[in-house]
C-alpha cells in the first residue's frame, strides 16, 4: 500500500504542470455558460477555441524562439530587448 501511495505521489510531482492545465480546462468546460438552442458548450465552440489560439500565438511563437536560444546556450542581455522589439513590430 505504501509502495503504491509513493508511485502516485511521484507521478503527481513529475507532471504537476501537466496536471494542472488539465484540471483548468476541465473546469473551464465545466463553468462555461451552455447554448440552449444549440446545445453545446460555448467554451468548446470553434469561434472560441480559434480566438484563445489567435491570442496566444504571439506569445508561443516568442517563446519558441527563446526556447532555441537557450538551448544553444546563446542567452545574454540583448535577447530579451530583441524579443521585446520583435514582438512589439
Amino acid at each position: 500500500m505504501k509502495e503504491s501511495h509513493n508511485t502516485i505521489w511521484s507521478f503527481i510531482k513529475r507532471f504537476q504542470s501537466v496536471l494542472g492545465l488539465a484540471i483548468l480546462f476541465v473546469a473551464s468546460i465545466m463553468l462555461s455558460p451552455h447554448d440552449r438552442r444549440e446545445g453545446f458548450n460555448i467554451f468548446l465552440s470553434t469561434g472560441n477555441l480559434t480566438d484563445i489560439l489567435r491570442q496566444v500565438s504571439e506569445i508561443g511563437i516568442v517563446a519558441l524562439a527563446m526556447t532555441f536560444v537557450i538551448l544553444t546556450a546563446g542567452i545574454d542581455l540583448s535577447v530579451g530587448s530583441l524579443l521585446a522589439l520583435g514582438a512589439s513590430v
